[in-house]
C-alpha cells in the first residue's frame, strides 16, 4: 500500500547541448528563460557557466607560463639576428659609402 514515488532519472546532456546553452546566455538571454525551454534548471546552467569560466582561467595561466618559458630563448635568437644584421649593414656601408650632396 505504501508506494514510493518513482525516482527522478538524472538527465545527461552532451557537450554540444551544454555549449549551445552557454552561447544563449552569452548572447543575452536570461537563464530563467533558457531553463524553461529545454527543461534544465537554472542552477545547472550557472554551475556549467562557472566551470567553463574556471577552465578558461586555467588555460590562460598555462599560456602565460608557457610564454614566459619561451621568452629568454626568443630574446637570444633576436639578439643574434640583430648582431648579424648590424654586421651586414657595416659591410654594405664600406662597399657603398653614402655620399651627401
Amino acid at each position: 500500500m505504501n508506494q514510493k514515488p518513482p525516482l527522478k532519472r538524472r538527465r545527461k546532456y552532451d557537450e554540444d547541448f551544454r555549449a549551445q546553452v552557454l552561447r544563449m546566455v552569452q548572447n543575452g538571454r536570461a537563464v530563467s528563460q533558457i531553463s524553461k525551454s529545454p527543461g534544465v534548471s537554472g542552477n545547472l546552467i550557472y554551475a556549467r557557466k562557472s566551470k567553463r569560466k574556471a577552465k578558461g582561467k586555467e588555460a590562460a595561466k598555462g599560456e602565460k607560463t608557457d610564454f614566459s618559458l619561451r621568452l629568454p630563448e626568443e630574446n637570444e635568437q633576436l639578439r643574434k639576428k640583430v648582431r648579424q644584421l648590424e654586421m651586414e649593414r657595416g659591410i654594405l656601408w664600406k662597399l657603398f659609402p653614402f655620399s651627401a650632396g
